[in-house]
């Protein structure tokens, strides 16, 4: 997307009728589109009307109605070699438009064309065979529909504050130098010279824009909404000045009320092949609270194989796919970026729109575009379509939650997302996203602030998006407590720094020199705070897969409290480790892991302090399974166990443990073992649905809200398949 670069300075020459151009306006490119979606483009961009006929959305009034072409929001224009003016068929040279009578003014960012060589298309019904004969000659065809703004259903507007790029020489204000003159104020922390955007030592961002009011920078406001006086007689101290989140607008001479034009928007850039573009309306295909749908299922199915098969030809797989009965086969990989493909708020739907270039797989000459829609209701119902279509694993029917991202990042904020709604978690806790051992030990951490896990990377720290998590699910963090577990090795300094100067929160960070004392620090913590109840968890260092299936039972909040989990060398327990296991005067504890992650040495030094008991199995799978069986029930009321109420699904390689990691919070809410998996379940876990199995009655029971979770993008369908059979999802 290329940022458009027109930006109207004082002393440049203006006319009072012209709008200006938007400073962060953009050009959205669409390639390889057909001539039939272009010139339904075009009917529908010069359909839509200002209201009033004296509008054309470049000048200010216009004594008489204007020209049809000139009443419609949008300019529409062509650029292509072989292109001739043609009146009765729609078409105007640039120069002979009533664009171009107004020209140099009228600034349209056309993507480096010059408007002077393009034409403008005057009637949509009549330039379609134009448009057809252009494509058919071979030539590139460049159509830009131009958005020339629109307000209240109106192209101009009335106001009494001046304007960045007003005209009027009582009020013209000059963007350039008001941004290079504010910027080197001490109330500026950064700025960004290509978008005019300032960030404020108070971490409010303001933005200046070609088109926008002009701020009067001598009249602030802090962020109670008291009024602050920045002129030089005041004398303010950078703790003034630092308080500031907004300012004032300026107003025109006398607060003379004013007629301005809307500033110009969005160009979008089609560029016009030869290709028979075939669209396939597709019905909702999945929703949040039933699943994917099975004709949903199979066309996702369908469309990521071949795909997969196109990206990899060296594995042999077909990129032929069968859509209502006709088979097709990609001639390229289907591109699911913006704007290629889109979500769009149509009606009261909303539309996922991406393209697919196919041969008709019996007829090697038939070629074409297809453009898929699929509808849905709710917005992010169509995002969890889009991210499974990017993948390679294959989808589900059935009625489950899929908290999938396009890496762990992601995921963690898609359970963040679900795990807590808007303002109610009360704090943060971040650990390194490839360290697994730190995580697990921070789960039960979390779990008693009542915050999610959300990862940094160790490099970067914490993305965009990571941060606006944290500003979604947590409502005040000022001189809150949040939390980092882990050194700087895995999570990095920037991480305090951010979360201090974003959130204005406290940041403690919870780490040792490995990760056996990391461990041990939080556990600390957790005592600190007199969170710990009588049971503590103990892990091999080596053992992270072992260890997630203790994370959610770990994590569980009983009377306010929670239990640590000690992470501990493989040949034996350190006495410091010893002596603070001691010191929680336990009523229990539980080895998790067999000799290989825990040896026999390490459970005889933790029964000298506290009752010991060893869970294990002979990999990973079993271990799993004999955890679920010791710390949940199902629905018997005397038995002392947690009862299940719900299901985690994980993988369980080791590459995508930290799924598990950052599901810990969630499971524990939900009372939901977290069960990991490889690529089909094993015997024993297959034993846990059968009739008498843990999970044999708890989607079945009356009242019950049972949920079931699949975390990750990486759980084998054939996984899932299994878990929606034996619950009847």
């Amino acid at each position: 997307m290329k940022k458009q670069l027109a930006v109207l300075m004082a002393a440049a020459t203006a006319v009072t009728t012209v709008a200006p151009v938007v400073a962060n306006a953009e050009v959205k490119k669409i390639k390889d589109a057909s001539a039939s979606q272009v010139n339904a483009e075009i009917k529908k961009a010069l359909d839509t009307k200002y209201a009033d006929k004296k509008q054309d959305g470049v000048n200010v009034t216009n004594s008489d109605d204007v020209e049809a072409y000139m009443n419609s929001r949008y300019a529409v224009l062509l650029s292509a070699g072989g292109l001739i003016e043609d009146k009765d068929k729609g078409l105007l040279a640039w120069a002979n438009s009533d664009y171009g009578k107004v020209a140099p003014a009228v600034k349209f960012d056309l993507d480096g064309v010059d408007a002077a060589t393009t034409f403008v298309v005057t009637d949509a019904s009549k330039a379609t065979g134009i448009i057809e004969r252009a494509v058919l000659s071979g030539n590139e065809l460049k159509v830009f529909i131009v958005d020339k703004g629109i307000k209240d259903n109106s192209s101009v507007f009335k106001t009494n504050n001046k304007l960045y790029g007003d005209a009027d020489t009582d009020t013209e204000v000059a963007l350039e130098n008001a941004y290079n003159t504010v910027k080197t104020e001490k109330f500026v922390k950064s700025f960004d010279d290509e978008n005019k955007k300032l960030t404020l030592t108070s971490g409010a961002v303001i933005e200046l824009k070609a088109g926008a009011e002009a701020y009067d920078f001598k009249k602030a406001f802090a962020a109670d909404g008291q009024s602050l006086d920045l002129t030089a007689e005041a004398n303010n101290q950078q703790s003034v000045l630092d308080t500031i989140t907004k300012f004032d607008v300026q107003k025109n001479k006398d607060d003379k009320t004013v007629t301005r034009d809307v500033a110009s928007g969005d160009t979008v850039l089609y560029t016009v092949t030869n290709v028979q573009n075939t669209v396939i309306e597709v019905p909702t295909v999945y929703t949040n609270e039933a699943g994917y749908t099975e004709k949903g299922a199979d066309l996702v199915n369908k469309l990521i194989k071949a795909n997969d098969a196109v990206k990899n030809p060296a594995d042999g797989k077909s990129k032929k796919f069968n859509y209502e009965g006709v088979n097709y086969e990609l001639t390229e990989a289907i591109n699911y970026d913006a704007p290629n493909a889109v979500i769009e708020k149509i009606g009261d739907k909303y539309v996922l729109k991406f393209k697919a270039k196919v041969k008709d797989a019996n007829d090697e000459l038939s070629t074409k575009t297809i453009q898929f829609n699929i509808e849905g209701k709710v917005q992010k119902d169509l995002v969890r379509v889009l991210n499974d279509l990017r993948g390679t694993t294959e989808v589900v029917v059935g009625h489950f939650v899929k908290l999938a991202g396009a890496d762990r990042f992601a995921t963690a904020i898609e359970v963040s997302n679900e795990n807590f709604e808007k303002g109610k978690a009360d704090s943060v806790v971040i650990v390194g996203a490839t360290a697994l051992m730190d995580g697990l030990s921070a789960v039960p951490l979390a779990s008693v602030k009542n915050a999610p896990i959300l990862l940094a990377d160790a490099k970067n720290g914490l993305s965009a998006d990571t941060i606006a998590e944290i500003k979604r699910a947590t409502k005040d963090l000022n001189r809150k407590t949040v939390y980092i577990v882990g050194g700087v090795n895995s999570v990095p300094a920037s991480v305090d720094k951010a979360l201090q100067e974003k959130f204005g929160a406290v940041v403690v960070r919870l780490s040792g020199a490995d990760r056996y004392e990391t461990s041990l620090d939080v556990a600390r913590r957790l005592k600190y705070d007199g969170v710990v109840n009588k049971t503590a968890y103990v892990v091999g260092g080596e053992g992270a897969a072992d260890a997630m299936s203790i994370s959610s039972v770990a994590a569980r909040v009983e009377d306010a409290k929670v239990s640590p989990v000690v992470v501990v060398p493989q040949k034996g327990i350190s006495r410091t480790t010893r002596d603070f296991v001691q010191s929680l005067e336990l009523q229990g504890s539980f080895v998790i892991g067999g000799e290989a992650s825990v040896s026999t040495q390490a459970l005889s030094d933790l029964s000298k302090v506290s009752p010991a008991e060893r869970i294990s199995g002979a990999d990973r799978y079993a271990t799993n399974v004999n955890v679920l069986k010791t710390f949940f029930r199902k629905a018997e009321p005397v038995d002392p166990r947690t009862e299940v109420k719900g299901l985690v699904v994980t993988s369980g390689d080791t590459n995508f443990l930290v799924d598990s990691q950052t599901a810990g919070v969630l499971a524990a809410k939900n009372n939901a073992p977290t069960l990991l998996t490889g690529a089909k379940l094993t015997s024993d876990q297959l034993s846990l649905f059968n009739k008498d199995g843990l999970f044999s009655d708890f989607a079945k029971a009356p009242g019950r809200t049972s949920k079931v979770f699949q975390v990750g993008g990486v759980v084998a369908a054939d996984v899932m398949k299994t878990v929606v059979e034996k619950l009847g999802l």
